[in-house]
């Protein structure tokens, strides 16, 4: 079975964002509601995460069809020379997709970018509260990196709602 133009399908990635947004902003709320800075600012950078993972892990997958494809052409004799070996079957990525293959799938993505980069203060922020349970310091530094965080959810929004129209 061959696969031509096999495609992402953006109405399901969609969907799936819309919902894990829709329950990770009021699990935020109501940490911020309780002064659970850091607790919220992991509750909205799983939305950018868990997104981005989905699409890379769906453009994986269609280059692994593709893949396997090839196999077949050969076991089919429809090809001389062996393909490469298929080294990873894995289409669930474990960790966040680099920048540059998040924008080859969405384009130009400024607020992803920058708050996404692993150099980044917001990344780094993450990475801090995730693995070291490393608070806020002032409510006014947490809405500060709200904002961006925002920014770049409401950006990765767009973009996907773009890849539907």
């Amino acid at each position: 079975m061959k696969r031509t133009n096999e495609q992402i399908d953006y109405s399901k990635l969609i969907l799936v964002f819309n919902e894990l947004a829709e329950e990770q902003q009021i699990i935020a709320d109501k940490y911020e509601n309780n002064d659970g800075w850091a607790m919220a600012y992991l509750c909205r950078w799983i939305i950018l995460e868990k997104t981005l993972k989905a699409l890379y892990g769906a453009r994986v997958k269609i280059s692994l069809h593709g893949q396997i494809d090839q196999w077949t052409n050969y076991l089919n004799g429809e090809l001389k020379k062996a393909p490469p070996k298929i080294t990873n079957f894995s289409v669930n990525p474990i960790t966040i997709p680099g920048i540059k293959n998040i924008k080859k799938e969405l384009g130009r993505i400024p607020y992803i970018e920058k708050v996404m980069s692993s150099d980044a203060k917001w990344r780094k922020k993450r990475n801090a509260i995730a693995h070291s349970t490393e608070e806020f310091g002032r409510r006014s530094t947490y809405f500060e990196y709200k904002q961006d965080l925002d920014a770049a959810i409401e950006e990765l929004r767009r973009r996907l709602q773009s890849k539907i129209a």
